[in-house]
């Protein structure tokens, strides 16, 4: 039954993340690599002292995709703890020199990129390289994830969207919305199995790890797409351990009809999702209507016209699109940011504030001198704009 318990989380899984498929970001890999830990450690719990380097290097994996999955680690130092009291002196040495390798590789890779430790944390300013990002704009970007964040959380009215079910988007985040709630009720649910001693001890730990995570990262920045990790995998704990035992003796026949009739309403929401394209964009063919609705990257609908900008003897094309993106040049920017225009939830910096540090882009980036003072004279002015608009 657990196994058609998964199918299902997988579908919804799939029907709510499918318009962010082939995001750039890595959001959907993120949310699938915890999904996939949690799952494995449910299903696997007798085992899970036989797979001590995955349990343990898994969480510090996450850590280095998403910075909201920090707190995950506390399953990792649970692992630690057991191999220290059992004394497994060689496994511990080989898993604790595996996971460091992997988050000085991390922070190597941010200090190459961006020039601090961790990103965005202002306070960890270790290193003054030249192609070091401005202090303003780490600031800047640190406060902006934390207000938008909070602005489109607290913005999601999820009875209403929900019954109206005019905006797709909207009816995503209000199932979202149901269902966080159904991953924070999680904690009941599994203190009941604890009292009546229901729960493998391990499996206890890397709930409480993933709980803490899930509370941790709301408060810091609620945005529903740093939860959808921790959401689903709320929503596949709560129904594992809320099914009573009899549903275990469910006969395969009938399991195969279950899974026959989600096949069929998975179809049934696709020709609904044909039908929207067809009102929304009655332009298309048929067939154009049927790629539409699969995850691919996005394309432009009309031409998209680009200036040349010399960046250091290098060309840089600016776009002209009306909502500033670039499609089929590279490489592709445009012309708007600070300190020249006020912050817009996009790029923070104008191109014309940096430089190539060398010949080519392979030398890298850096913010031209002049401007540097310039920005962090204005971070105060930047962020009261931002909290104030969001507020």
């Amino acid at each position: 039954m657990i196994y058609l318990v998964l199918f299902f989380v997988l579908i919804a899984f799939y029907e709510l993340q499918r318009r962010f498929m082939t995001d750039s970001d890595i959001d959907i890999f993120a949310s699938i690599v915890l999904l996939f830990y949690i799952v494995k450690v449910f299903l696997g719990s007798k085992s899970l002292t036989r797979q001590l380097l995955f349990v343990c290097s898994v969480p510090i994996i996450l850590l280095t995709f998403k910075l909201s999955y920090a707190e995950f680690f506390l399953s990792s130092l649970y692992f630690f703890f057991y191999c220290f009291r059992r004394k497994q002196n060689k496994q511990l040495f080989f898993i604790f020199i595996c996971s460091c390798a992997i988050v000085v590789f991390w922070c190597i890779r941010n200090i190459i990129i961006t020039g601090y430790l961790v990103y965005p944390f202002p306070a960890i300013d270790l290193f003054d390289f030249d192609w070091k990002m401005p202090i303003s704009t780490v600031i800047i970007q640190k406060t902006y994830i934390y207000e938008w964040a909070k602005h489109l959380f607290f913005n999601i009215n999820p009875i209403f969207d929900l019954l109206a079910f005019k905006n797709p988007s909207e009816f995503r985040n209000s199932v979202f919305c149901y269902m966080l709630i159904l991953s924070l009720l999680s904690v009941l649910l599994i203190s009941y199995h604890i009292v009546k001693k229901k729960i493998n001890k391990h499996v206890c730990a890397v709930y409480f790890a993933l709980y803490i995570g899930l509370i941790v990262a709301l408060i810091l920045a609620p945005d529903i797409r740093f939860l959808k990790g921790y959401i689903f995998c709320g929503l596949f704990i709560v129904c594992i351990y809320s099914l009573p035992a009899y549903m275990d003796k469910i006969r395969l026949p009938v399991k195969r009809i279950i899974v026959f009739l989600a096949l069929i309403l998975c179809l049934i929401n696709e020709v609904n999702n044909l039908n929207v394209l067809k009102t929304t964009n009655p332009f298309l063919s048929c067939n154009e209507r049927i790629l539409n609705i699969l995850a691919h990257p996005m394309k432009p609908i009309y031409p998209v016209e680009y200036d040349d900008y010399n960046l250091n003897g290098t060309i840089v094309y600016i776009t002209r699109d009306e909502e500033n993106r670039t499609f089929d040049k590279f490489p592709s920017v445009y012309d708007k940011g600070l300190p020249f225009e006020s912050f817009r939830n996009n790029k923070i910096q104008d191109i014309r504030t940096i430089e190539l540090r060398g010949a080519t882009f392979q030398d890298g980036f850096r913010t031209k001198p002049e401007y540097i003072e310039i920005l962090d004279n204005n971070v105060e002015k930047t962020v009261l704009d931002l909290t104030s608009r969001y507020k």
